[in-house]
């Protein structure tokens, strides 16, 4: 059997996935996997998996968004469009492709008699954004990116025989004609890494690489934490900086960590700016952690604020869960559905300062004992639901069940599974 898995990143999407596939069958020689990328961690392979890179031109800055984000993706499909024939023509035809959306538009083109599986995240013109629409957060004509991305996205829905989703939200987001070949299937999460229950042994094998201000405020008697990859109005990092002079009012002790991957931006945010000023010494940002760093940051956490207004799957929020963080989420509609008040953790209004700051103050109020409770209670749901080791085979069956399906309709209209 031949196995294509084409994503932007190597292992990327696919970290848990490829490593269990490469397990099952490259013990065969008549077996072949190759994963097709942009780009690859360095210093980075899987046993009996092949990495073959492509490159492609950016498009000028010169271009408004939009079109900027457009010509990028175009140009994306078609370097992806002929790596793929460079594959078929040195006599790689796979019997199955496992692609992510971004990537996938062509593959029906290429390799139209291959079993052609896409993993999917959201249709972009779905309501679902109006969210933030109707809170005045953002302007109709900033939405155009999100409609041409989902141009491509139906080409890939169209050519594929199964597309896969997180969550029944991101399902929903996608037109109903597609809904028959589209399973919901989260990836899961490494809950044996993120584990509060292991947290000394990592801290002993870790400590001295520890970026030295982190490990200084882990003496702090109260640590409140917020991370995002972006300080943006998405994750909530205005909303949160209003609230946050409440709770260190309410709790004298306590010390605030935001983390967010551009610094930069987020200290040029007005209301961070005010927070800094008025909170001097007790709000802290840094950017990206190790991630040993940030599994330590969240066991340290006496409360995790997680604010999202995307209608995704909330890894990041699992992953807190795992780590035995009390966890206080935005009363979004993907958090409803993994948080229970006061049962595994906290909901608060998305667009309402002072609701997110009672939210933690009640948080850090729990007597011990519940608080530990609360953590527990988390990390068991995040497990049963959620634990990579039991997905990941899950996976792999729904893809040898849709190949063997496959199988047994001619050739010509395998495109119409």
């Amino acid at each position: 059997m031949r196995i294509l898995f084409v994503d932007t990143y190597f292992p990327g999407f696919f970290r848990f996935l490829v490593p269990y596939v490469a397990e099952k069958l490259g013990g065969d020689e008549k077996n072949e996997i190759i994963f097709l990328s942009e780009y690859k961690r360095r210093d980075y392979s899987i046993s009996n998996v092949r990495h073959v890179n492509i490159r492609y031109p950016k498009a000028s800055n010169t271009y408004g968004a939009a079109e900027q984000g457009t010509l990028n993706t175009v140009h994306q499909i078609e370097a992806f469009s002929h790596a793929m024939q460079q594959l078929k023509k040195n006599g790689f035809c796979p019997d199955i492709v496992i692609a992510t959306e971004a990537c996938s538009a062509e593959v029906v083109n290429v390799f139209p008699n291959a079993c052609r599986i896409v993993y999917f995240d959201l249709y972009y013109t779905s309501l679902v954004d109006d969210i933030l629409i109707r809170e005045g957060k953002i302007t109709p004509s900033q939405k155009k990116p999100m409609h041409l991305r989902s141009a491509f996205q139906l080409s890939s829905l169209v050519g594929c025989n199964c597309g896969i989703v997180p969550s029944q939200l991101q399902k929903e987001s996608f037109p109903s004609l597609f809904h028959d070949k589209m399973p919901v299937l989260p990836m899961g999460v490494d809950t044996e890494f993120f584990n509060f229950q292991v947290s000394e042994t990592k801290a002993g094998k870790v400590q001295e690489k520890i970026n030295p201000e982190l490990l200084s405020l882990f003496e702090c008697p109260e640590l409140i934490t917020w991370s995002s990859r972006t300080a943006n109005e998405y994750a909530g990092f205005s909303t949160v900086c209003k609230a946050i002079p409440r709770v260190l009012e309410s709790r004298p002790k306590s010390h605030v960590i935001l983390v967010t991957r551009n610094v930069q931006l987020a200290m040029e945010n007005p209301d961070c700016v005010a927070l800094l000023e008025m909170a001097q010494g007790r709000v802290h940002i840094f950017g990206q952690f190790t991630w040993n760093e940030y599994c330590l940051l969240l066991q340290k956490s006496a409360a995790h604020i997680y604010m999202s207004a995307k209608p995704h799957l909330p890894i990041s929020l699992i992953e807190a869960m795992c780590c035995g963080a009390l966890v206080v989420a935005s009363d979004t509609h993907p958090m409803r559905g993994i948080i229970e008040p006061k049962v595994n953790g906290f909901l608060a209004d998305f667009f309402d300062s002072t609701s997110i700051a009672d939210a933690v103050i009640s948080a850090l109020e729990l007597d011990p004992e519940e608080k530990m409770q609360m953590k527990k209670t988390a990390r068991e749901y995040a497990v049963e639901n959620y634990a990579e080791k039991s997905l990941v085979p899950e996976h792999y069956q729904r893809i040898l069940d849709c190949y063997i399906t496959m199988e047994t309709y001619p050739t010509d209209t395998k495109t119409h599974l």
